[in-house]
């Protein structure tokens, strides 16, 4: 399990750079949402998606309203 979550945290901090480095303000808002989410989803079913993975964003969006 601590493998899921540093593999989480490794995509989170490239998501931050990619942003920072780009010159662009880092939104926060639901990057952290998918982290979490992609862990549980790694537990339950042995599968992870991209945090750019479009699939990953719907259900965070639905998880969100």
């Amino acid at each position: 399990m601590e493998g899921l979550v540093q593999e989480e945290i490794k995509e989170l901090i490239e998501t931050f750079k990619e942003s920072a480095d780009a010159g662009r303000p880092i939104s926060t808002q639901n990057k952290f949402n998918a982290a979490v989410l992609n862990a549980l989803w790694s537990i339950v079913s042995g599968q992870r998606y991209s945090h750019s993975d479009p699939i990953l964003k719907g259900l965070i969006e639905q998880l969100t309203r």
